[in-house]
């Protein structure tokens, strides 16, 4: 572990938390509601295991993704804000990441070939747009290949994978040991939540995309 996630949940108390952003009614497990909510139920606190969940939402977990849920900041700034000790070799990873992705989504912006190729697989713009699509090449590879972003929950990107189409095996590449831990991420944990909206599972991440794209919730 990078971060002791742990000693922050000891230090932060649910409750105390969720008393700066709205009312707390204590029934038994004690029971809060945001500012925008209206019905005390829809948001629990569970003090026992030091978590919450709000279920008009479909969300919860504990201190560290309350931070995030509430505020929209990264793990790394949720974290900060709780008082927690880092190892900087974890926030330069992520910072390079980051780097990394913004350059290959302005790589594709800069190609209309794969642009195209992109629209003829149903993928509109403002798709590329909001889940971050790049192109880049992944090892010794020459040949580049479509970068699929995972975006967390809260919408921050924590891993990635290549889609090749030149013809070249793997279809999908997975990054080199950097990134050793994060292999089984699932894709689309950014689309959960959503009401109204079915949950699709499967493995192409491009159908993936379309299904996002009409509003579903998948994970892939």
């Amino acid at each position: 572990m990078k971060i002791d996630t742990q000693k922050i949940k000891e230090k932060n108390s649910i409750v105390e938390l969720v008393q700066r952003y709205g009312k707390v009614i204590k029934n038994g497990r004690t029971t809060s509601f945001l500012p925008d909510s209206h019905n005390p139920t829809a948001f629990q606190i569970f003090e026992d295991t030091n978590s919450y969940y709000d279920y008009k939402a479909g969300r919860g977990g504990d201190v560290i993704d309350f931070i995030m849920y509430v505020t929209g900041c990264s793990f790394i700034e949720a974290c900060k804000e709780l008082g927690g000790e880092f190892d900087s070799r974890y926030i330069q990873r992520t910072k390079e990441l980051q780097d990394k992705l913004d350059n290959w989504h302005k790589a594709l912006l800069a190609a209309p070939e794969h642009i195209e190729y992109l629209h003829s697989r149903g993928i509109m713009d403002a798709t590329i747009e909001e889940y971050r699509l790049g192109l880049g090449t992944m090892a010794s590879e020459k040949n580049p290949r479509i970068i699929i972003p995972h975006l967390s929950q809260y919408g921050h990107a924590i891993y990635y994978v290549g889609r090749d189409r030149a013809g070249v095996e793997p279809k999908y590449r997975k990054p080199s040991k950097e990134y050793t831990g994060l292999e089984s991420q699932l894709y689309g944990l950014n689309t959960l939540g959503r009401t109204k909206a079915d949950l699709w599972t499967g493995e192409g991440y491009l159908d993936g995309l379309i299904l996002a794209q009409a509003g579903e919730q998948i994970l892939f």
